[in-house]
């Protein structure tokens, strides 16, 4: 695993099935930070409230509680996560190799920011 690859394991709200699936992550603001089109998945509807998940990493197992990034830090925490790799604007389709065209793909985004159980108890 690398540092910027985590396994994201939870239980769905309406369903309650286990789910855990891989996902780039950065930490933005201290936190890890996934971001996922927005029509494109929906394994982010069951962080809309604060909800308890297990973010695996190589640093660790901690428990965690997810949620999406509201409307306010949204575009901020879009930005960020775009900005901090290039291979992030290609993967998200707001970088087109070559051309130097860039396209605002942030709305089409949503952000889920994780709060590790340390930083929820501090």
């Amino acid at each position: 695993m690398s540092r910027r690859l985590l396994l994201l394991s939870y239980v769905a709200t309406r369903s309650g099935n286990r789910y855990t699936f891989p996902v780039s992550n950065r930490s933005i603001d201290r936190h890890p930070t996934v971001l996922t089109p927005r029509s494109e998945t929906n394994w982010w509807k069951n962080f809309r409230d604060p909800h308890e998940c297990v973010p695996s990493s190589r640093e660790g197992t901690p428990r965690a509680t997810g949620e999406v990034v509201g409307d306010d830090d949204r575009e901020t925490v879009t930005s960020a996560y775009l900005e901090s790799s290039r291979l992030m604007q290609f993967a998200f389709g707001s970088y087109e190799v070559g051309s130097g065209r860039t396209d605002d793909v942030r709305p089409r985004l949503v952000a889920v920011r994780f709060r590790l159980e340390a930083d929820v108890l501090s």
